[in-house]
């Protein structure tokens, strides 16, 4: 019985991650809220769902991680991130300090009548769409695309499969070696140093 065929999904590089950022107007809180959200979901390989559901206290600035509760399979896990997008992150807690926004999510909403209620990942998806289009980039991408882009860059800079199975929070090896080929077990910290963030 042939097995499921599995459809690899578009990713971005560099250049084009480059491209989107630059479509993100970071003088307005939506767009200083939005460059943390894709600059951590690019850097981390976090799903949709679990950026939607981090909470500002499971991130760890210090030990540069983020604690994932209750992910896939209801699995916590604690995910390695680069230093270089802690700016991004602070300006927009920041922001919601600022205007007074209490919530226990990271990624919230601010407009009137919804302050402090989480994003949903149909809202993330429109917005990544939008910017996607501006930035002129004619690939079918979204959220998840964001997570396969992250999953292959870590790859080809460290050849670390096991970790990457650790940081996606695959319970099974197979499902990360969809799109990769060879492991040698490190250290997760030490892995995400070799790691150029986006």
């Amino acid at each position: 019985m042939a097995g499921k065929e599995v459809k690899i999904q578009d990713i971005i590089d560099y250049r084009e991650a480059e491209q989107i950022f630059k479509q993100i107007n970071t003088r307005y809180a939506r767009g200083k809220r939005n460059l943390a959200l894709f600059k951590l979901c690019l850097n981390t390989g976090m799903r949709v769902s679990e950026i939607c559901n981090l909470q500002t206290r499971y991130i760890n600035f210090d030990k540069l991680e983020v604690t994932i509760k209750n992910g896939k399979g209801h699995k916590d896990r604690k995910v390695p991130f680069p230093a270089d997008i802690i700016p991004y992150i602070k300006e927009w807690i920041n922001e919601k300090e600022s205007r007074g926004i209490e919530s226990k999510y990271l990624f919230c909403s601010y407009s009137k009548g919804k302050e402090g209620k989480k994003l949903l990942p149909r809202y993330i998806q429109i917005v990544l769409k939008n910017y996607v289009n501006r930035a002129g980039i004619e690939k079918d991408i979204h959220p998840h695309c964001l997570r396969h882009t992250y999953s292959t860059a870590l790859f080809q800079q460290s050849k670390d499969l096991e970790a990457l199975r650790r940081i996606l929070g695959h319970s099974r090896i197979q499902t990360t070696q969809i799109y990769m080929n060879h492991y040698s077990a490190t250290d997760l910290q030490e892995t995400i140093k070799s790691f150029r963030a986006f």
